[in-house]
């Protein structure tokens, strides 16, 4: 069972009373204090200590007159887009240690049907001047007349609002992890001792797309950075037993769009 005030804490704890440090040999620590006063003091005691590569990361990556910030060195091709994307994500709280504020990173393609990729297409891409909620027309408009209807409620009515989920939470962070360690007994944790319903888990690329961005009424959920450098995410190669399908198709590696040729390396790297 679950202490739901408990929970409610700890999420607090994490977003406003961390602290997470870098070390040069690239482990990272995230320190959830008791309260933000405790959580400044130890930051200034460190600020104190003789630590030579200290780095202030936020001044760091802000820039001054003399040092560009993480923005302008992308802009000038110095910073790659998934560099600059982790950035935004550190600079915004976001942390691997943490899978409630886990680092989002945004579905790019939009074609997953096709035997053939063509990245000089403009449709092969989603369209970035949009959350997932409005990449269809016709879901918009429906999200668009619910939050009209909620703002002609009586004063009782819950605020208004277009999507009911949100793009990122530790639901959908362990939905794309579930087949690997320890990502798959935090999975059956969260879901209260045993996987998914088959139908329900990560089991197609193709299928999660037009969730996401068409036909859940519900469903908003952007993608996570393991997308694009971690392949083994899409393969079961612990045969985790995820069940079958209602068609009888049994749930394993994750189903790849027909241009990757089967391979989880070749669809990551695309």
């Amino acid at each position: 069972y679950v202490d739901v005030k408990e929970v409610h804490k700890r999420r607090y704890l994490l977003k406003n009373c961390a602290l997470e440090i870098f070390l040069l040999t690239g482990t990272t620590m995230l320190f959830a204090f008791e309260s933000e006063r405790i959580r400044d003091e130890a930051y200034k005691a460190f600020l104190k200590s003789e630590l030579p590569n200290r780095i202030d990361y936020e001044s760091s990556m802000s820039g001054s007159l003399i040092r560009k910030s993480v923005l302008d060195k992308w802009r000038s091709g110095k910073v790659s887009n998934f560099d600059y994307l982790m950035h935004l994500n550190t600079l915004a709280g976001r942390s691997f240690n943490d899978l409630t504020q886990y680092p989002v990173f945004p579905f790019v393609l939009a074609q997953y049907g096709a035997a053939e990729l063509d990245l000089s297409d403009p449709a092969s891409f989603r369209d970035f001047a949009a959350p997932m909620g409005a990449q269809d027309p016709g879901r918009l408009a429906k999200f668009e007349a619910k939050f009209e209807a909620l703002q002609q409620m009586h004063a009782e009515a819950p605020e208004p609002y277009y999507y009911g989920s949100h793009y990122s939470n530790i639901g959908s962070v362990l939905h794309f992890l579930v087949r690997v360690e320890p990502f798959t007994q935090f999975f059956i944790q969260f879901q209260g001792g045993c996987f998914d319903l088959p139908d329900r888990t990560f089991h197609s690329v193709a299928h999660t797309w037009r969730l996401s961005s068409s036909i859940s009424t519900s469903d908003v959920k952007e993608l996570i950075p393991e997308f694009y450098y971690f392949p083994e995410a899409l393969i079961n190669l612990n045969a985790c037993n995820f069940g079958r399908k209602q068609d009888g198709t049994p749930v394993d590696s994750v189903e790849l769009p027909p241009w990757a040729r089967g391979s989880a390396r070749t669809f990551v790297r695309r």
